[in-house]
């Protein structure tokens, strides 16, 4: 990451899924999952707080040769076509899910902003 950067330092699991939170100015809980897929290209999701508790998912494909494509992370096949990346991506967005679900029922209680300070939530 570059000076200007507004991650925090990734973390890679077990089945090679990268994981970064996301700096931002108002608590989003921003994080991106990305991972590669075989010899296909990277697929990454984005997820982030959307209006109250609610998360909204983004998700990008770029191949090999430079071109990419995005596409919503329940909806796979209304824009991936490739009868061999489906099976693929959507065992990639599972795992995403699942990884998404433990992180918001930890509940998490830090944020921190884009200038660096660390907010704690204070249970009344």
């Amino acid at each position: 990451m570059g000076l200007f950067s507004k991650r925090d330092a990734a973390y890679v699991t077990a089945s090679g899924v990268t994981i970064e939170n996301v700096r931002e100015d108002k608590p989003q809980f921003k994080r991106t999952y990305s991972a590669k897929l075989a010899d296909r290209g990277t697929v990454t999701i984005t997820i982030k707080t959307f209006i109250g508790n609610s998360r909204f998912a983004t998700g990008e494909m770029t191949q090999h040769n430079g071109r990419w494509i995005i596409f919503e992370p329940e909806r796979i096949a209304d824009k991936i076509v490739d009868p061999v990346l489906v099976p693929l991506v959507e065992q990639f967005v599972k795992e995403v899910f699942a990884l998404d679900k433990a992180f918001t029922e930890s509940d998490p209680s830090e944020f921190v902003d884009e200038s660096g300070t660390t907010w704690r939530k204070i249970k009344a």
